[in-house]
């Protein structure tokens, strides 16, 4: 049945169509539900891999919220509005839990990391295909801030539609520009296209490390749910705009049109619990959660699944400007000052060419050092601080790792760079006498090496 059908219906014999819905609503929720509960038990008895599962959990909590909430909707339609506020809380968070998910089924974070700087340079996904990043570090944490922005915006979106509605500015489906309806929805359909793009092109650098697990199914799932019913909602107000859906003797445009968006999820929750009961399930993650019978007791799963710790860590972690840095350099940087320099073969400031999403030229202090050989930058001259204060390192690159060290051929150009298997290093020097010694450095040791 057409929505203006429904809609017409629903002028005419507005509590037949009301019932008809909250009784069919009923029963699809009902049952989303039970399914849900069901998938959710099941995850509680075989709890063998706590941090996926309670990822896993809460993502499949969202088919009961959504569930839920849209049928209370359908009963007040007039605390339909706040009430979606739940929903739409939910919904950002669950886009997180669903990034986590997939970092910890590449086996946590320093493994993916490990995984991804093997992987050669990328290109960025339509329209941004002539631009490159090099999957590593860096990536993963642009990817999991432009993902979790997301989560931000939405909720600082949701409580300013909540201030709108209480002072009458807001006025759903009404596209003029005095309403704050408008702009909600440009800034909501912006952050919600970004955050979609590197969730898609992080998929992208990571199918073939989860393929185990079918990371597609599962981004659909998620997908279906988070994007599908928003486009959803923005459809079903584009009817009401062109006239489609008129008010009827007790209803209001927007109460009808609300109406309808609750009573067609309720409908669709179903089928997708069902599926999330498949994709996310405890059979789901393979050898990840073993299947030998263990049976677990279910308070021990309740009480880590409501553990929101990591959360607060996360946000921290995502608002920083750049990733957190754990950097080997095989004991050098816990060694006495005098012995940190007895190893260094030569130093100087460099310029690094970053893996950023904006690769700009950033100021180093480099170190070639014998043991472990290899070289070695920071972001000040170590050797200048207070002796006792622990240096950090920003990266180091093993000699031994080095496949070919090379200059440009062009008159007076200073870069030179150092390539290998995971990526290439772009170095730049103040003058080509200075470029010069340090090719010299580099290539001698690598010679002692190979000898």
């Amino acid at each position: 049945m057409a929505l203006d059908e429904i809609s017409g219906y629903m002028r005419q014999h507005s509590y037949d169509a009301w019932l008809a819905c909250v009784i069919l609503g009923a029963f699809c929720v009902i049952l989303s539900c039970i399914v849900s509960a069901i998938t959710m038990y099941r995850h509680y008895r075989h709890w063998h891999s706590p941090i996926i599962q309670k990822y896993s959990i809460r993502i499949i909590v969202m088919i009961p919220v959504y569930a839920v909430d849209s049928y209370m909707s359908l009963i007040w339609k007039d605390f339909a509005f706040y009430i979606d506020v739940v929903r739409d809380t939910y919904e950002a968070y669950v886009l997180y839990c669903f990034f986590a998910l997939l970092i910890e089924l590449a086996g946590g974070e320093e493994t993916l990391i490990e995984q991804l700087e093997e992987k050669p340079q990328m290109k960025f996904l339509m329209p941004f295909c002539c631009f490159h990043i090099k999957p590593g570090r860096i990536f993963l944490h642009r990817c999991r801030q432009f993902i979790l922005q997301y989560v931000f915006v939405k909720l600082i979106l949701t409580f300013v539609t909540f201030i709108t509605q209480v002072t009458g500015t807001y006025h759903s489906g009404n596209w003029s520009p005095k309403y704050g309806y408008l702009w909600v929805t440009i800034v909501y359909n912006l952050s919600i296209t970004i955050s979609l793009y590197f969730l898609v092109q992080f998929y992208e650098a990571t199918k073939d490390i989860l393929a185990a697990y079918k990371p597609l199914s599962k981004f659909m799932c998620v997908k279906t749910i988070v994007f599908f019913t928003f486009w959803q909602g923005i459809i079903i107000s584009g009817f009401s705009s062109i006239g489609l859906i008129t008010e009827g003797e007790h209803w209001s445009v927007e109460e009808i049109s609300n109406f309808i968006e609750s009573f067609l999820i309720c409908v669709e929750m179903l089928p997708l619990a069902i599926a999330h009961s498949s994709t996310f399930g405890w059979r789901a993650y393979g050898e990840l959660v073993p299947k030998d019978g263990r049976k677990s007791d279910i308070r021990q799963g309740l009480v880590q699944s409501l553990d929101f710790r990591d959360v607060m860590y996360d946000t921290k972690t995502a608002v920083k400007m750049g990733p957190s840095r754990n950097v080997d350099v095989g004991g050098f940087l816990t060694l006495n000052r005098t012995e940190q320099m007895s190893r260094v073969i030569k130093q100087d400031w460099l310029q690094k060419r970053g893996e950023d999403i904006i690769k700009k030229w950033k100021q180093r202090y480099f170190m070639l050092i014998s043991e472990p050989l290899g070289l070695v930058f920071f972001k000040q001259n170590p050797f200048l601080q207070a002796e006792g204060v622990p240096l950090k390192a920003r990266g180091f690159i093993p000699l031994s790792a080095v496949e070919e060290v090379i200059s440009k051929d062009r008159k007076n150009d200073t870069e030179f760079v150092v390539i290998t298997a995971s990526r290439k290093w772009h170095m730049l020097s103040e003058t080509t006498v200075q470029r010069d010694d340090w090719l010299d450095a580099i290539r001698t040791q690598q010679v002692d090496v190979r000898m």
